[in-house]
């Protein structure tokens, strides 16, 4: 029998991968955002974060810390999904040496100015 309250309380999260822009998850249902690539600085969005998980140390890079804790005390607000939702804005930051996708649709300009 306890098993099967386990197995009822798990929750089930289903990972999409889109390449922007995309239509976004509903508000309430979004665990995290995270925006990958060669040309860009990475950045993850979670709505709550565990208190421990805001520390200096934490690696992931990202728009973590920062926040503050919300009025039931059970996470850290991140300041990076207001922007995602009420704003409609995610600031991303460009790698040194990463060039537009206008100037180099398949990212090879980019890897000979490295080299």
């Amino acid at each position: 029998e306890e098993e099967e309250e386990k197995e009822e309380e798990e929750e089930r999260f289903e990972v999409h991968r889109v390449t922007a822009p995309c239509l976004l998850p509903e508000e309430g249902r979004l665990v995290r955002l995270r925006v990958v690539g060669d040309r860009y600085w990475p950045v993850c969005v979670e709505p709550s974060l565990p208190p421990s998980s805001t520390s200096a140390g934490s690696g992931g890079g990202g728009s973590r810390g920062g926040g503050t804790v919300g009025g039931d005390g059970e996470g850290v607000f991140d300041p990076a999904h207001d922007l995602l939702y009420r704003r409609r804005q995610l600031p991303v930051q460009r790698l040194t040496g990463a060039l537009p996708y206008a100037a180099d649709p398949t990212g090879a300009r980019a890897g000979l100015a490295k080299a």
